[in-house]
């Protein structure tokens, strides 16, 4: 992936992009209707958001590891199941 400094576009490639930008990305066609490139602006969480999303996964971790210990899994049982599937 090549990264752009937004500085580095010209004026008239920000202006399109800030209007697409509201509309939720861009999507560029070929000549046939096939998607062939997309942009889609970037929004870092909040740290609020980060909170909440890391007290739901403290939940999601504290949840399954109880329901293993329930059923008397551990994460070797599963790590051979999964590998067992391969």
């Amino acid at each position: 992936m090549k990264k752009i400094r937004l500085n580095d576009l010209s004026e008239v490639v920000r202006s399109f992009f800030a209007q697409a930008s509201g509309e939720g990305g861009v999507m560029i066609e070929d000549d046939a209707g096939c998607a062939r490139y997309g942009v889609v602006p970037y929004r870092e969480a909040s740290v609020e958001e980060k909170r909440q999303a890391d007290e739901a996964l403290r939940r999601l971790r504290e949840h399954t590891g109880q329901a293993m210990r329930d059923q008397g899994v551990t994460e070797e049982d599963i790590d051979r199941a999964l590998q067992e599937d391969d």
